[in-house]
């Protein structure tokens, strides 16, 4: 008898000949999955290298073979380790369609926060002499319904690789393997709500039973979000041989009173809803005809019923993913001391309390019901309270905001906050006792933003509206500074929200003020994900996020001519920190609760249009519970790199260069970001005529150079480093800067930074970001563009040469001659003071001939 019915398809596997197909993959070394580099395709003759895509990519094309070919196998070769990663941020799915079978020899490794999705073609995967390897938390799996999976060879010497299905050593049961709709089983048994076993009684089951195994989607619902239930039947089987003619039989055991079902004969069937709570009990019988072997599987789908807790435990268990009750507090309940949970519904009796701690959630699929006042259901800075269906919750909630450092001398430092609320409600103005949010704020410095000339303005709204930002100033008080809770009270914002955000007409000479930017804000009171966010608006947004941090003060910081450098970035390519002078990270694709971000429209101008916050799109989670900041590091590992520039008196600004997916060499407002202005300190890369804190490119090669440039507030000793690299750029791919001003080059992967002197004022083209070391090495013939660099230095524009100098002249951008200055060095400095900012052309006469530069002024 087996020791266990694991819900796993696994039988015995007899090796045949087996001959490869046009569009068959296999690895030809170890590789990252989505890098075509790891890959070769079989052309109907050979095995040729595959020069863009990857298996699972339909749209990309692979090699010779067309593009979407569904009858693929993919084999990964004894001793080949294949990591599936694209650089993939937390809870970002990957999928992988036209795929049939896969077959592992060496290794396939899932990494942390990735979750990897195969298509419904799959049907078959093999791990012979190899293993499929869960290396880090949290790490999911997902097979289409009735894929069947192989075990062979798991005593295998060779390469040293373990064997099978591998967790990594530490069990926390958030390593997890679906097949279709379940969870047949985590690398912990009991944990992680699997209903089968663990990896290890997959490994090593044996024998020659035969069970039936019923598959059900989904295995537990509620019944406010009851959908059709389907069954699916299979087997497993540990003995050779085929199994012959199998036949289904489907029938019901026990269920509340009233509910009838009638034997079903088919393999799959589908069951429709179920109306009442309590447990259903249904049994499959599998017949194998040709084995003369019968067996048969109970199991229960389980609809919401209560469980209350009563300050010890739960009287009906644990409210789950797994068992979908109707949560009752009946107690004082705090999720950082009895645990987060997920439930149905929530309700929470008068008198009593829950607590959502800082760094837990609780997710229902419908409402919350507060039987109390507004502080009978508190949600602490970074809880979150997530729900699925649109529901109308009616019941006030009290959601909490934790700042730090915040400052109101109006000669030094005046800070503000681009806040949102999370609930509905919630007044603006007004003292403590009259419900006003930040009551020390004078009333007139509640502001909302006019996109049509980039000034605030005093708003009238009397309370906060869903999806709107509003930038509020720092309390009068507070002598040195304070540290303060803010609180929103109110119900709970949840389901669709749609906000009116606009582009005018561009402005200015020419049209060069560019309009478009609105003031938004989360919504809920939860996290979102700016990349879903954005992937469900992107025809009227780009996909650009700015974030305002109060580092620098200017009395006026608003306008078309805004000139400061307070915003941290995200986009495409990833983000980007406001300067500061301590350690706040990059921004990330997560949002906190409470918080405003501005987005531009990017539909033609004197257009508008609903930016639609929703709790989902099409299954692609807006509302998550991923850990973040207001300046919070992404997770992932895309081809990336963040430089900073420390200022004499401490300050880093911050910028990324990226070689990302979807990204080309040229610039998209998607996966780039200009500055906003020319501010002080201000530290930026160069693609053609734009200056950007966000650069992001297509595929790497270690030919391309990146130009930098920076606004020196004051002359001294200036600093550049490496601050974070990611990708190929944290392996072997190292990064040099070249200082054209002194000839020096740096490996600033291994030195990590470079000091300099620098004079006050701008400089353009002074630094260079290389990836090879052309500094050692000597080309036969060097051409006109590694002889001669062109920078801005301060008012001047800095010509060098490997030659003599004659002439430098100066042309603006309609051709006309501005100056000209005479040379014998093979140096040249040209005032640029009187020169309007533009673009200018560099005619250089060295060594007898003629070169062309473009320069920003």
């Amino acid at each position: 008898m087996m020791k266990k019915i694991l819900i796993l398809l696994f039988y015995t596997y007899f090796c045949t000949a087996y001959a490869q197909n046009i569009g068959d993959y296999q690895s030809k070394g170890t590789g990252n999955w989505n890098d075509y580099n790891t890959w070769e395709v079989y052309n109907g003759t050979t095995w040729v290298a595959v020069t863009s895509g990857y298996p699972g990519k339909s749209t990309a094309p692979i090699g010779t073979i067309p593009a979407g070919n569904a009858t693929a196998a993919v084999t990964i070769q004894p001793c080949h380790e294949v990591t599936m990663n694209t650089g993939a941020k937390r809870n970002k799915v990957n999928s992988y369609v036209n795929i049939q079978k896969l077959t592992v020899k060496g290794r396939m490794k899932l990494i942390e926060n990735n979750d990897v999705v195969f298509g419904d073609d799959l049907q078959e995967v093999i791990i012979d002499g190899g293993s499929i390897f869960w290396s880090s938390n949290p790490t999911n799996l997902y097979l289409p319904q009735n894929c069947l999976i192989t075990l062979l060879n798991l005593n295998s010497t060779a390469c040293s690789f373990p064997k099978g299905l591998q967790p990594i050593a530490n069990c926390t049961g958030s390593q997890n393997l679906y097949i279709g709709g379940t969870k047949p089983y985590s690398s912990c048994n009991g944990e992680g709500n699997n209903t089968g076993g663990t990896f290890e009684d997959v490994n090593e089951a044996g024998g020659t039973n035969f069970a039936a195994l019923p598959l059900t989607n989904p295995s537990a619902v509620c019944l406010s979000d009851n959908k059709p239930i389907q069954f699916s039947g299979s087997i497993i089987k540990y003995i050779p041989g085929a199994v012959g003619t199998l036949t289904y039989k489907w029938e019901l055991i026990r269920a509340p009173s009233g509910y009838f079902f009638p034997p079903k004969f088919s393999q799959s069937v589908n069951i429709g809803t179920l109306t009442a709570p309590g447990d259903y009990e249904f049994k499959l019988t599998v017949t194998s005809t040709s084995l003369n072997v019968s067996n048969e599987k109970k199991f229960v789908i389980s609809v919401d019923g209560t469980t209350s807790y009563n300050g010890v435990l739960w009287d009906n268990g644990i409210p789950s993913e797994g068992n979908h009750r109707h949560a009752v507090i009946n107690s004082p309940y705090v999720t950082a001391d009895q645990g987060a949970f997920s439930a149905c519904s929530c309700t929470v009796n008068a008198g009593q309390k829950l607590t959502v701690s800082a760094d837990t959630t609780v997710n229902l699929v419908g409402k919350l019901t507060n039987n109390g006042t507004a502080e009978n259901v508190v949600i602490e800075s970074d809880g979150n309270l997530i729900q699925k269906l649109n529901v109308s919750n009616t019941d006030a909630v009290t959601v909490q905001r934790y700042v730090t450092d915040m400052d109101n001398v109006l000669a030094t430092q005046m800070d503000y906050i681009y806040w949102s609320a999370p609930v509905s409600g919630q007044k603006l103005r007004g003292t403590a006792a009259e419900g006003g949010f930040s009551p020390g704020t004078p009333t007139n410095r509640f502001f909302e933003y006019n996109e049509s000339n980039d000034y605030f303005v005093s708003t009238s709204d009397v309370t906060f509206k869903a999806g709107k930002g509003y930038a509020i100033r720092a309390e009068d008080g507070f002598d040195n500074g304070y540290n303060k809770t803010y609180e929103f009270k109110g119900v709970p914002n949840n389901g669709d929200v749609p906000i009116l955000i606009k582009r005018s007409v561009n402005t200015g000479v020419g049209g060069t003020v560019i309009h478009g930017y609105n003031l938004v804000g989360n919504p809920y009171p939860s996290n979102i994900d700016f990349d879903v966010l954005y992937a469900n608006n992107s025809g009227l947004i780009y996909n650009t996020a700015w974030f305002w941090n109060n580092t620098y003060y200017t009395p006026n910081q608003q306008g078309s001519s805004y000139s400061g450098n307070n915003y941290a970035v995200y986009n495409g390519t990833g983000g980007n920190n406001a300067p500061s002078t301590g350690g706040t990270a990059a921004a990330s694709s997560i949002i906190k609760a409470g918080q405003g971000f501005l987005v531009q429209v990017r539909t033609a101008p004197g257009t508008s249009g609903n930016l639609n916050f929703k709790n989902s799109y099409n299954g692609q989670n807006l509302r998550v519970s991923t850990g973040g900041a207001f300046y919070q590091k992404g997770g992932g590992e895309k081809n990336r790199f963040w430089l900073n520039l420390v200022s004499p008196n401490g300050i880093a600004n911050s910028q990324l260069i990226g070689y990302v997916e979807g990204a080309t060499y040229g610039y998209e407002q998607d996966y780039d970001a200009e500055i906003l202005e020319l501010s002080s300190d201000i530290f930026y890369s160069q693609s053609g005529d734009r200056k950007l804190l966000i650069q992001g490119k297509g595929a790497f090669t270690d030919s391309d150079k990146v130009l930098l440039g920076a606004n020196f507030f004051s002359e001294g000793s200036y600093m550049i480093t490496l601050q974070q690299a990611e990708g190929i750029f944290a392996g072997d791919q190292e990064i040099w800067l070249k200082d054209h001003e002194t000839g020096s080059t740096v490996n600033l992967s291994k030195e990590k930074n470079y000091r300099f002197k620098a004079k006050k004022g701008e400089s353009s083209g002074r630094f260079e970001i290389l990836y090879q070391n052309l500094g050692s090495v000597v080309a036969p013939q060097e051409s006109p563009r590694e002889s001669l660099t062109v920078y801005k230095d301060g008012d001047h524009f800095v010509v060098k040469a490997t030659e003599q100098i004659s002439s430098v002249e100066i042309y603006d951008a309609a051709g006309k001659l501005l100056s000209r200055t005479e040379s014998s060095m093979s140096q040249a400095r040209v005032n640029a003071a009187q020169l309007n900012p533009g673009v200018y052309i560099l005619r250089i006469t060295h060594n007898g001939k003629v070169s062309t530069r473009k320069i920003l002024k």
